[in-house]
């Protein structure tokens, strides 16, 4: 297994001789799979991603820049994170990271946000592997995917197996210092990164003017706004603000129901200057809210006997009296700013239950 779901196998076994069925067995082995991302916070507790979105991280100039160690300058100015080596193939290799590229990582798997890596660069499982030494729990077994291709356009979501159709619910944004690295489908999802150079960044410290000062300070909060931009991005809106006609939220802007000559139910406007008094009224002559705009009076429910539950006669005229005293009472304070009131009919609530 690789990726996100890379670990390591375990066995033991016993070698207790016994009979089975007429077949003698004579070891039993217990293979035991170690996932190492049991403890992401991308991941459930058996290693398989819970995430939703997703993140596309390029490498080179993006979030990091890689030379040999020997060409590699100091970054006492602190313009970069840190500096990992590596060896490959018998050369040492230095890597800069971005400032704020491990609290961005760690802010988008927090944020059960998946996190791929989309790269050209032909020894990046090495690259992670040095970046991992120095932080495991944000980079350790990150998605790896490497571009051999330096043609334009040579990297797409459908060639790193994450072409899905995005959606509110799953978003794919891509990072990269390179916009015409991707395939034209992918570059609407694309972020183009401000380029990251270290050796640029370097001749600015030793400048030492206010213009490379400017820049210096730009380049390190660069990646800590990026983070934000992305959280912002990535948040689904939570079901509590999205207030549909069936919620409660709109049952008080509902207007009050009566019925008409021919007996069916409708809405009547409600003066707008009754206000919450005339919306309290009217949430007890129509318990239905919008679904009762036209329905046939016949339909409705058969009252209960007198003096047997709520619904019974006398019930409703103890109702019946204080719907009316509700009225002449919002009457009164609307009388004030109102010229004139338009009456609204009280329905007996026996008729409408």
């Amino acid at each position: 297994r690789t990726g996100a779901s890379a670990g390591k196998a375990e066995w033991k076994g016993r070698t207790e001789p016994s009979w089975r069925g007429g077949v003698g067995v004579v070891g039993v082995v217990e293979l035991r799979w170690i996932d190492s991302a049991v403890s992401r916070p991308d991941c459930d507790e058996y290693g398989e991603m819970t995430a939703k979105h997703v993140l596309v991280l390029d490498l080179d100039h993006t979030i990091l820049h890689m030379l040999k160690k020997g060409d590699m300058p100091s970054i006492d100015a602190g313009f970069a994170e840190d500096v990992v080596t590596f060896e490959h193939l018998g050369v040492e290799y230095a890597v800069a990271l971005r400032v704020g590229t491990t609290s961005l990582v760690r802010a988008m798997l927090s944020a059960r946000v998946h996190v791929v890596v989309a790269t050209c660069n032909l020894v990046a499982d090495k690259v992670m592997a040095a970046l991992a030494a120095r932080c495991a729990d944000v980079f350790q077994d990150l998605e790896i995917h490497v571009i051999e291709s330096r043609e334009k356009g040579a990297k797409s979501l459908d060639g790193i197996g994450h072409g899905e159709p995005t959606s509110p619910t799953r978003k794919v944004v891509i990072v990269d210092d390179s916009l015409h690295a991707w395939d034209a489908a992918d570059q609407p999802a694309v972020i183009e990164a401000r380029r990251f150079d270290v050796l640029e960044l370097a001749r600015d410290a030793e400048r030492d003017d206010e213009e490379s000062d400017d820049r210096i300070d730009s380049e390190l909060g660069y990646l800590t706004q990026l983070r934000e931009d992305l959280l912002q991005r990535f948040a689904t809106p939570p079901a509590s603000d999205v207030t549909t006609a069936s919620s409660p939220a709109a049952a008080p802007d509902d207007p009050p129901a009566t019925t008409d000559d021919d007996g069916a139910v409708e809405v009547l406007p409600t003066p707008p200057a009754i206000g919450a008094a005339a919306a309290a009224v009217a949430a007890a002559v129509s318990s239905e809210g919008p679904a009762s705009r036209k329905r046939p009076a016949e339909a409705l429910p058969p009252t209960a006997p007198a003096g047997k539950g709520s619904n019974g006669v006398a019930a409703v005229d103890a109702v019946d009296e204080n719907v009316a005293a509700s009225l002449r009472l919002a009457k009164k304070f609307a009388s004030a700013s109102v010229v004139s009131i338009q009456p609204v009919t009280a329905v007996p609530l026996a008729s409408v239950q």
